[in-house]
């Protein structure tokens, strides 16, 4: 009877091993099963890491790109700015210039035209005698003396004439000069809009860039006042006194003063 419990004892712990081991060998399939999924999982993430390194290698190669053009363009902005600024000043001068030779010459013609008005009235005073005797008298002695006279009117008109062809002449060079520079300037004006534009669209790209805000070493919102202020307030200033101011119409005498400088 001892023995019979013995071999039934022996048969369930026999079972038990048994049934244990099978949850044991499920066990560590279901195991390995997971360790294979979570090996999976990790070799994905290493190739999204490694892919979003590449990607973020590929993003700071041209931000630096860019930071490089964009220190250019700003090198190239202040020497645009200098050249606009010496263009501002050239023609400031000029205008200055053409001012007073405008004065001078228009005091010219007043003194030509005094003296004209004063010629007049002397060959009108010698010609106004109703007297016939003292008309023919008065020719006569303007006969008499009409060879040194002659000469005389002779030489004032050519100086008179030769004076105005000096003074038309000068003035057209000086308007000439002036389109010349109004030319430049408006070369000047296109180079500045199209610097203007690449840096707009330099400063566009580096906003959407991702990694920009990090590793920027520029201060981009400073050179935006530099380029959107400055640069506007020069050309601004220098394009509202490139026009030539005009010359009120006057007239002297026979000669009249058109806005254009010449005489009629």
């Amino acid at each position: 009877m001892a023995g019979i419990d013995t071999q039934k004892q022996l048969l369930s712990l026999i079972r038990d091993f048994t049934s244990e081991r099978s949850r044991g060998e499920q066990r560590v399939v279901g195991l390995k099963k997971r360790i294979e999924i979570l090996q999976s999982e990790v070799e994905a993430a290493n190739s999204e890491v490694e892919h979003a390194k590449r990607i973020k290698e590929v993003a700071e190669e041209e931000l630096n790109g860019y930071e490089v053009e964009l220190s250019l363009n700003d090198s190239t902005i202040q020497s645009l700015e200098d050249e606009v600024t010496t263009i501002g000043n050239e023609v400031d001068a000029l205008k200055n210039k053409e001012g007073l030779l405008r004065d001078q010459f228009i005091s010219q013609m007043e003194e030509l035209n005094k003296e004209i008005r004063e010629f007049q009235k002397t060959v009108d005073s010698s010609l106004a005698d109703e007297d016939s005797t003292g008309i023919t008298a008065n020719i006569k002695a303007f006969e008499d003396c009409s060879g040194d006279d002659l000469e005389a009117i002779k030489n004032l008109l050519s100086d008179v004439h030769s004076q105005l062809a000096k003074e038309e002449e000068g003035y057209l060079a000086e308007q000439k000069m002036q389109e010349q520079l109004q030319k430049e300037f408006d070369e000047y004006e296109k180079k500045m809009s199209l610097i203007e534009a690449i840096t707009e669209k330099t400063n566009s790209v580096q906003v959407d860039l991702p990694f920009f805000q990090k590793n920027s070493s520029l201060d981009r919102k400073q050179a935006d006042v530099r380029v959107g202020t400055d640069i506007g307030f020069t050309r601004g200033g220098a394009a509202k006194e490139m026009p030539m101011s005009t010359m009120p119409s006057r007239e002297f005498g026979s000669f009249e003063l058109t806005s254009s400088g010449r005489s009629r």
